[in-house]
């Protein structure tokens, strides 16, 4: 980190954001920190179950993708605000993103389990700690994450660029 950076005039303490944005940037922050030890909490649970089922390992994937996605939001979220480029209309991105990190971190262990990836061995996700990495690091990564599973999507499905969403042109 370059200090340089973030080092403020002496005395010039206050705000830059208005009362308004500081209160929504706030609660962002205070529903982050919730979804974080939900997911503590969680795994937790998961990793201390006695019987531990298929289930329990997809179940700990989609944790530690809502995990891996909420810590990345979080630190995009104080840089963000530290650099003075925070943005009020990314708040459903920052609300979402845990959320679709979940999915895909249990996606990615659905893939892995499926056999499609050669160079896994599918029954090696029934591990609670290979779940954990494997849908931890795609949550984290999910913007990432999302575009190297299109452009898989694409190559074995040979998906055109109009029959997507960013090759529909909108309406004004």
């Amino acid at each position: 980190m370059d200090d340089k950076k973030i080092a403020a005039p002496p005395l010039d303490w206050v705000t830059k954001y208005p009362a308004e944005a500081n209160r929504q940037i706030g609660l962002e922050a205070i529903y982050l920190l919730i979804v974080i030890a939900f997911c503590a909490f969680m795994l937790f649970l998961l990793y201390t179950a006695k019987d531990m089922t298929t289930l329990h390992y997809f179940l700990s994937a989609w944790v530690a993708g809502m995990l891996g996605g909420a810590l990345y939001v979080v630190k995009w979220l104080y840089s963000s605000v530290k650099d003075g480029v925070w943005l009020e209309d990314m708040w459903i991105w920052r609300i979402f993103t845990p959320v679709t990190s979940g999915a895909l971190g249990l996606a990615m262990v659905l893939i892995v389990y499926s056999g499609v990836f050669t160079f896994f061995e599918p029954n090696s996700v029934k591990s609670f700690e290979v779940s954990f990495v494997i849908g931890f690091l795609t949550g984290y990564v999910s913007d990432a994450a999302v575009k190297k599973m299109k452009e898989l999507a694409e190559t074995l499905f040979g998906t055109k660029k109009e029959d997507t969403p960013e090759g529909i042109e909108r309406k004004k």
